[in-house]
């Protein structure tokens, strides 16, 4: 799996050859969440979080500085 960044301690990376719709992960120590970039006319329009299967999420502050990070 790639890192493709890391950031106030969360790390940010993909799969190779993983699914649509486009997303990275977050994680943070045993924690994750997954953020879903959707694209509109080839602009960001939204990022969507969701849970990653059986592993819990980012804490609160840590996904709020993950999501606004993802933003950016």
């Amino acid at each position: 799996m790639p890192k493709l960044y890391e950031y106030l301690g969360i790390t940010f990376y993909f799969y190779a050859k993983d699914y649509l719709p486009i997303h990275v992960h977050a994680s943070y120590g045993d924690c994750e969440t997954i953020f879903e970039l959707i694209f509109k006319d080839g602009a960001l329009a939204e990022v969507r979080k969701r849970k990653s299967a059986g592993i819990e999420p980012l804490p609160k502050a840590k996904a709020k500085d993950a999501e606004a990070f993802v933003k950016a």
